[in-house]
């Protein structure tokens, strides 16, 4: 039973908003499902490094930095969170305007929803649990609807450099986010722990690999359907954007105040939030005026997320300090 919690809080981590982005940005690029699978085998053996190290369950990855490279280094794991979760929201609100219009009318609607999130999210408004497992039940059903009939909505394809298949696996970082401060110790029952550690990365892969080979083009339904269909998936993403912007504006008090658990609790973070939407507003400005997809736009966190993991490798390979606490607020899967 240990082994199947664990593989369960892995999967509950890292399924998000990537479940439907990933899929509908990457899966027409060739070579996405194949790469796909590579990056989930380096993850596998990246979390059984961190997992042997002690693992970010309870901590966090900043407390998980602190204890072993000092609070410095921490702020650096704060920043990269703040400025990754920044631009990934131009990602999921610029997605949700192309669900339901084209051209600037979607760039307009993006704009609108991630003015929307941040209002309340600076008035203080957020999720509860019922209504975050309600939201991810329906981005795997949205998921799914896409994965069998893919024609029912899709994304602006746009410029892409994706040449080389190895450059997605950058973005598909993005779908991983949340990996990073699920992983328990691989103690005591150890082998328990592992074979659930294992069994999570497998069920994430197993989910993406098979989203991101869809077996047909078919739309669902007539246009009033994927209408429909279109504006739940931009609602359910613009409820994403707020959680994230929340997240980063704790990140933001934290930077602000230095490492600790008191940067993370005054207030909302109305400041952070306001230099959020200015990055994410940037980000969409830009890819609107050179025609980027949404896969370009997913370089942006996916690089923040890459440096994530490789900051906390560094971590794991120095001997700890013995400096307990946690030093910021955890950070919801996008």
């Amino acid at each position: 039973m240990s082994a199947l919690r664990t593989a369960l809080g892995i999967m509950n981590a890292v399924l998000g908003a990537g479940t439907l982005l990933l899929p509908v940005a990457l899966a027409p690029l060739a070579h996405s499902g194949a790469v796909s699978l590579v990056v989930a085998g380096a993850l596998l053996v990246w979390s059984l490094l961190i997992g042997a190290a002690g693992g970010t369950r309870g901590s966090g990855p900043a407390g998980f930095v602190r204890a072993r490279l000092g609070p410095r280094t921490t702020n650096v794991v704060h920043g990269l969170y703040f400025g990754g979760f920044a631009v990934g929201q131009a990602v999921v609100v610029g997605a949700a305007g192309q669900f339901v219009a084209d051209g600037p009318a979607a760039v307009a609607l993006g704009v609108v929803l991630l003015c929307l999130a941040a209002g309340l999210a600076a008035a203080g408004a957020n999720l509860s649990p019922a209504v975050r497992t309600a939201r991810l039940v329906a981005t795997l059903a949205l998921a799914l609807v896409w994965w069998l009939f893919p024609g029912t909505f899709g994304l602006d394809p746009g410029r892409s450099p994706f040449g080389a298949a190895a450059l997605i696996a950058v973005p598909v970082l993005f779908a991983w986010v949340g990996l990073e401060g699920s992983l328990p110790a691989l103690r005591s029952p150890r082998a328990a722990t592992t074979l659930g550690v294992v069994l999570g990365l497998v069920g994430a892969a197993a989910l993406y690999g098979v989203l991101l080979n869809p077996p047909g083009s078919a739309a669902l339904g007539p246009p009033a359907v994927r209408s429909a269909l279109a504006w739940a998936a931009a609602v359910v993403l613009g409820t994403y954007c707020l959680t994230n912007l929340r997240a980063v504006g704790a990140r933001w008090n934290t930077l602000r105040s230095g490492p600790g658990e008191a940067g993370a609790a005054r207030g909302p973070g109305r400041p952070g939030i306001v230099v959020a939407v200015a990055l994410a507003g940037t980000a969409l400005g830009l890819a609107a005026a050179f025609h980027w997809s949404i896969a370009v736009l997913l370089l942006g966190p996916g690089t923040a997320t890459a440096a994530i993991y490789a900051v906390l490798a560094v971590a794991a390979l120095r001997r700890g300090r013995s400096r307990p606490g946690a030093t910021g607020p955890a950070v919801p899967g996008s």
